[in-house]
């Protein structure tokens, strides 16, 4: 996410509050996302995706 506010470690839960919903409540349609590849490294994940909605 960059040098941002939100650019930090978050746990499931608190990204779903703090990131997610928010997110999701400016869109018309769901979030459709295409998974390119997940990497794991210890506890550590990344997902690397492309996604498409229509926003409100």
């Amino acid at each position: 996410m960059g040098p941002t506010d939100s650019a930090k470690t978050y746990d499931l839960q608190d990204f779903q509050d703090r990131m997610v919903t928010p997110f999701n409540q400016r869109l018309a349609t769901p979030l459709k996302p295409e998974v390119h590849a997940i990497y794991q490294a210890g506890n550590d994940v990344i997902i690397l995706f492309e996604a498409e909605a229509t926003i409100d």
